[in-house]
Parts: structure tokens; C-alpha cells; sequence
């Protein structure tokens, strides 16, 4: 689905953005001051952000769900190493293994399903012999995806934003319907507080 398809633009956006602002209307009012103001309206983005993936990668919707949910855990891990080694003196090396536990994990899963196939047809070519392939398609979203979750891990690694603790908004920053397509890429530090605070 495009987001200039007419499948989109009649039958997507408009259930989502009337059940977005009922969401908003139904918040109960002890919720509307402070965190939990968005929780609703984050939670019909995130299934309408997942709806949306599901009508593009099919199959691939595990795949994506287990890079998510990789990220999230590694992000709330490198949280937690970090406030349980931030009183002593010597720096513990476990959240710099965790940012590169993330980093090649998803450089990994980017470079397998993206380049695989003319990687394939070169080796071919320069060891002058045959060989199977496989025919790997790149989901979609996954290139917007691996570097949102790469931006996410490495703003919480470095102390720019906090770990997300709602799964709910972490979730929803990897897989926001509107940059899965045509980008931009959007840095986490930047859109951390816009999950739990907008107009």
C-alpha cells in the first residue's frame, strides 16, 4: 500500500484518523495530565502502523516484529547497565557490548536481505562457476526500520534519550506508518518527546 494509493486514502487513513481522535476524546481524564495523555491514541498509530506493514510484508512480519523487539530489549538492557554501573568509578563495558550486539545485528539483517542477491550474481561471476543464490526480497520499511532502531539504540547509549519503558511508544517510533515508505529518517532523541507529549 502507497501512501498515494487510493486503498490508502479511502479506506486506511480515514478509519485510522477517526479512531485516532476517538482514542483522544475517550482518555480518561485522570490520564490526560502527564504521561499517559497519548496511551490510547499511541496504541490505535501503533495497530494502524502495523496493519499498514502487514498489507506490504506479509511473510516478513516475523522478521520484523524480531528486529523490533531485539531493539526494544537491547535499548531497556543498555538503560539498566547503565544505572546499575553508574555509581562506580570504572565504567562497565557491558553497555558498549550491547550497542554492538545492536549495531551488527542490524547491519547484518539489512546487509542479508538487501545486498545478498548482487553479492550473488559478483561471486558468480568472479569465481567462475555456478552457484545457487537464494532470491532474498527486502521487506518493506526495512531500511527505514534497521536505522531507526540503530538511532534508537545509539541515542540511549549515549545518554541523548531515555529507554523507552512503554513497549507501546518504542514500538511505535520503529514502525510509524508515515516513514516507511518515503522516510525522512527521523532521529530518536527528536521524536522521543513527541510520543509522550503533542499538540
Amino acid at each position: 500500500m502507497l501512501l498515494t494509493d487510493t486503498a490508502f486514502l479511502l479506506r486506511f487513513l480515514p478509519p485510522l484518523l477517526a479512531l485516532f481522535f476517538i482514542a483522544v476524546a475517550v482518555t480518561p481524564r485522570s490520564w490526560r495530565e502527564g504521561a499517559r495523555r497519548f496511551s490510547l491514541a499511541n496504541a490505535v498509530l501503533l495497530g494502524g502502523s502495523i496493519v499498514f506493514l502487514l498489507s506490504g510484508v506479509g511473510a516478513f512480519i516475523r522478521l520484523i516484529a524480531a528486529s523490533v523487539f531485539f531493539n526494544y530489549a537491547v535499548a531497556l538492557a543498555i538503560g539498566w547497565a547503565r544505572r546499575v554501573t553508574a555509581p562506580s568509578d570504572r565504567p562497565s563495558p557491558l553497555p558498549e557490548a550491547l550497542l554492538t550486539l545492536a549495531l551488527t545485528g542490524n547491519v547484518v539483517l539489512l546487509g542479508v536481505y538487501k545486498f545478498a542477491v548482487p553479492f550473488g550474481g559478483d561471486l558468480e561471476r568472479f569465481a567462475g562457476r555456478s552457484f545457487a543464490v537464494p532470491q532474498l526480497l527486502a521487506p518493506l520499511g526495512l531500511t527505514i526500520i534497521t536505522c531507526h532502531a540503530i538511532s534508537y539504540v545509539v541515542d540511549v547509549y549515549r545518554g541523548l534519550a531515555p529507554q523507552q519503558a512503554s513497549p507501546i511508544r518504542a514500538l511505535l517510533y520503529l514502525v510509524f506508518f508515515p516513514l516507511l515508505c518515503a522516510g525522512p529518517l527521523v532521529r530518536y532523541r527528536e521524536m522521543a518527546p513527541q510520543l509522550a507529549d503533542r499538540r
